[in-house]
């Protein structure tokens, strides 16, 4: 698990979140989407060609998809080990890949989870309140990331409507409602803005969610529908 200093829980959890990854058989648990896949995309391309490679989907189109926003994660360790992965990230490592295409983390573990790990086994939490934003200096505003309530948070839209009185309108942010890359985003997130394949909504959710957002740059960009997390033709 993976949990930065400038990341924040803002609501209870009231469960274990590895024995829920355990008892789901999830290998890979996120919480927000930054849309910056698209520089991996050379590097996928040159080493599906590599002969420890074979059988490896040749093209995945990893442009305009979510990358698992990874300032909070949880990861079965099993899976980054397992040969296939580890052979990518070997690979990876040795071409020079992180410096010469800027491969993030960010990056290559997303590769890594699409073209690997079974979509099922794939979750988004989506049920606690979550922060994770830079902030533009001297003035203060959210430049890139964001804050998103959760389900099961009762006092999520509250907190999130203060959170951008005080962050965003009393700072005079500039904003843009719905989608400017550039400009605070004040919104909500919908149902259909979200991948079915790894939100996982439980019965009493699904058909009326709505999670109120503040968000910025290129992170949790709403009407992507499948793009925030869809499954592509992954090899296991």
């Amino acid at each position: 698990m993976r949990m930065d200093e400038e990341s924040f829980i803002l609501s209870p959890i009231n469960y274990d979140l590895f024995d829920f990854m355990k008892s789901n058989n999830y290998a890979y648990g996120y919480r927000l989407c930054s849309y910056e896949l698209s520089p991996g995309q050379k590097s996928w391309n040159e080493y599906t060609k590599q002969p420890q490679a074979a059988g490896v989907q040749p093209y995945s189109p990893f442009k305009g998809r979510c990358g698992f926003y990874n300032n909070f994660f949880i990861a079965e360790i099993d899976f980054f080990r397992s040969a296939p992965v580890y052979a990518f990230l070997q690979w990876a490592d040795q071409q020079g890949c992180i410096y010469r295409d800027r491969l993030s983390d960010l990056v290559l573990q997303s590769i890594a989870v699409y073209s690997f790990c079974p979509p099922g086994r794939v979750h988004r939490f989506l049920d606690f309140t979550y922060e994770h934003v830079t902030r533009s200096q001297p003035s203060g505003c959210p430049w890139w990331g964001a804050i998103q309530a959760g389900y099961n948070d009762h006092q999520g839209q509250e907190r999130i409507a203060n959170w951008a009185r005080v962050n965003v309108y009393e700072k005079k942010c500039q904003v843009q409602t719905p989608v400017h890359l550039y400009k605070v985003r004040v919104v909500d997130m919908m149902e259909p803005d979200l991948s079915p394949t790894f939100a996982h909504l439980p019965h009493h959710i699904a058909g009326r969610l709505r999670l109120a957002e503040v968000s910025a740059g290129l992170v949790d960009v709403v009407g992507k529908g499948e793009l925030s997390g869809g499954a592509l033709d992954v090899q296991v």
